[in-house]
């Protein structure tokens, strides 16, 4: 069963010139899994995976063996034709799946919500003695890591990294 999210996406939809452009860039490698922040609401039925782009074996495997438990992880080597036509497919978007890439979106500290804005807020009050005073900057910043997200949180020199299921879930 695949959790729910949805309620941040910062990635891009994969796409054949995505995949295309990281095979330009020495990418072998690609690793998919679920991807519960691309999770529609009003599409329930439909799978919301991202593939993740290795130039190198070892770090693909790692990502791999760090998704043991979802039951959609597959790992793709574009020199076997298979897995390359594989790819291909996904990056059409099949019927049924919602796909995307481990590249950020250009605007995707832009497009943080109000809501998403509010639960890094609680997330920081409830697991930190940070309080930020009217002219003080909490940073916030997202990261993949082996296909799931990642935000870091740093204030008056102090930061923090954590998985983003844990700001979405508070």
């Amino acid at each position: 069963m695949m959790q729910k999210g949805g309620s941040y996406n910062p990635v891009f939809p994969f796409s054949i010139d995505v995949l295309e452009k990281s095979i330009e860039r020495g990418c072998r490698f690609f690793v998919r899994n679920a991807w519960p922040a691309g999770f529609d609401h009003f599409h329930h039925d439909v799978k919301p995976l991202i593939f993740t782009h290795y130039n190198e074996e070892d770090h693909a495997k790692a990502h791999f063996q760090a998704v043991l438990h979802d039951p959609f992880r597959h790992i793709y080597d574009i020199q076997k034709e298979d897995d390359l036509n594989r790819l291909k497919i996904a990056a059409n978007q099949p019927a049924g799946y919602k796909i995307f890439s481990a590249y950020f979106r250009d605007d995707y500290k832009k497009i943080i919500t109000k809501n998403v804005k509010e639960k890094i807020n609680r997330w920081m009050y409830r697991n930190t003695d940070w309080q930020p005073k009217k002219g003080q900057t909490l940073h916030v910043d997202f990261y993949l890591k082996f296909g799931k997200l990642f935000c870091t949180l740093s204030f008056q020199g102090r930061k923090i990294q954590v998985t983003f299921d844990e700001i979405d879930n508070c």
